[in-house]
């Protein structure tokens, strides 16, 4: 299934969620937007893979969905994150759902030195969810509702006020309940060093022995132990990375199936609709074509 040819595939743009939001919303282009969404979760497409924060306060209501093939639920108030490139799917929600969102780049804030942040993306590839009291979530409201008058009556200098008040929520203690363990799902070191192995390496490396070889232990100990804490083994991991790629790119994009086997390291179209098929049950231009109406 690997392939020299090719680079990897690329995740959904933060320019491409732009379209599907409304003139409601405040945007700093390339850089950042604040929105308010109801139970039309549609908007942020789904599966994705973006290279883009994403934090959405939940004021009312429900949602569910799945993080890495990790399903999370979440009642309000609650702060949901996803970090960049990981693979998000937004299943469903309340119909009383209300929400605040914000979705801005690294490069966004990538000059201010906020350690906070790296390990907040850590600690959420497992559990996105934070639960919140009312008084958290007034005040984390408070803030991004700053955020979004001051983009959206163009300030001057929005850009870097808005960078210094997302920074200062990083800082806030309903934050750092959560890079505290306060609600992580417990990990050992080796798994999530293997999920970060896996995230840089799935579309290029598909053999269990190259991720047991750089953690340097045996595949099998490897197979056990993330067997015993993810209930999924190395192999399910790794397809299931590829499916969710495929699937943004048969979704988003309009390239044939050539082109999405060499952009995923297959040996050949023929060997993705294998693949795709075996995987999920049907052919790649069905899911296409389902996902498109």
């Amino acid at each position: 299934m690997k392939s020299n040819k090719g680079t990897h595939a690329s995740a959904v743009s933060f320019e491409s969620i732009l379209p599907q939001i409304d003139r409601q919303t405040a945007v700093l282009p390339k850089q950042l937007c604040v929105f308010h969404i109801d139970s039309r979760l549609s908007r942020l497409p789904s599966p994705y893979k973006g290279d883009m924060y994403v934090m959405l306060l939940l004021l009312s209501g429900q949602a569910e969905g799945m993080i890495e093939n990790i399903r999370y639920r979440a009642a309000a108030p609650a702060l949901i994150f996803f970090p960049p490139n990981a693979f998000v799917e937004q299943q469903q929600c309340s119909e009383d759902t209300q929400a605040i969102v914000s979705i801005f780049s690294p490069e966004f804030v990538s000059g201010l030195n906020m350690p906070e942040l790296d390990e907040f993306s850590r600690s959420v590839v497992f559990q996105p969810v934070l639960n919140l009291s009312e008084q958290q979530s007034a005040l984390l409201r408070e803030g991004l509702e700053t955020i979004y008058h001051a983009v959206s009556a163009k300030m001057p200098c929005a850009a870097d006020f808005a960078r210094h008040q997302i920074a200062a929520l990083f800082y806030h203690p309903a934050m750092q309940t959560l890079t505290t363990g306060g609600n992580k799902i417990m990990r050992s070191p080796l798994v999530e060093q293997f999920m970060n192995l896996l995230r840089e390496h799935y579309i290029t490396e598909t053999a269990v022995a190259f991720y047991s070889e750089r953690l340097h232990i045996s595949e099998a100990h490897l197979s056990r132990i993330v067997k015993q804490e993810t209930e999924m083994t190395v192999l399910q991991w790794i397809n299931s990375f590829r499916i969710k790629h495929a699937k943004q790119l048969l979704r988003y994009t309009r390239m044939n199936m050539s082109e999405i086997a060499f952009d995923l390291h297959f040996t050949s179209a023929e060997y993705f609709r294998y693949f795709f098929r075996r995987e999920t049950g049907m052919s790649p231009m069905a899911f296409r074509l389902q996902s498109t109406n």
